[in-house]
């Protein structure tokens, strides 16, 4: 009789316990949002639509209107760096085409000022948030946002006109490249 006993309660003992231990915590990591970063955030390529250049940011503070306001942030500086990025690869392989070093010289100068970088970042302000996801984790507020500007959006030819005022270009530089803003814009909205 006492060892039957004994015998039911280990076994309902080691039922719960092993019901318990298995049944709670898969569930609590597979739910909890900042285990893991959204889909659409680890993946930028497929979440950008075509046409658009996005930028990603992610941010944790105890305001949630802080931690939107540093994602969004983050989000901008990573479309101005595209920007810029878009920018200067696609009119280097523009200008490979082109005969002589003047353009390849001259835009090079362009994208190392730090006007031109000025220039972009004021290019981005009025980008659109184009995905937000948010989520509460550890009592912090977290925000995952992308942001995207149409790349037909973009005036190429007002933003090297104002970059091409930079001090730090040659008369020469600044003449060339007043001259062949029409061919960059061109080039960069037919890419």
């Amino acid at each position: 009789m006492f060892s039957k006993k004994i015998y039911y309660v280990g076994v309902v003992l080691i039922i719960s316990l092993v019901v318990s231990g298995c049944g709670g915590a898969p569930k609590n990591e597979v739910t909890d949002p900042c285990k893991k970063d959204p889909k659409w955030y680890s993946n930028e390529d497929e979440s950008c639509p075509k046409g658009f250049l996005c930028g990603v940011g992610k941010a944790g503070s105890g305001q949630s209107s802080t931690a939107e306001f540093k994602a969004k942030s983050l989000a901008r500086n990573d479309l101005s760096a595209s920007l810029a990025q878009f920018t200067s690869r696609e009119l280097r392989a523009a200008y490979q085409e082109l005969e002589g070093d003047a353009a390849r010289a001259a835009f090079d100068k362009l994208f190392q000022t730090d006007r031109f970088a000025t220039v972009v970042e004021a290019t981005i302000t009025n980008s659109i948030v184009h995905i937000k996801t948010d989520a509460i984790c550890d009592s912090k507020n977290w925000y995952w946002v992308q942001v995207k500007k149409d790349k037909d959006g973009i005036d190429f030819k007002s933003l090297f006109e104002e970059a091409s005022d930079d001090p730090q270009l040659s008369d020469s530089d600044r003449k060339f490249i007043k001259e062949s803003m029409d061919w960059a814009d061109d080039v960069l909205k037919n890419r």
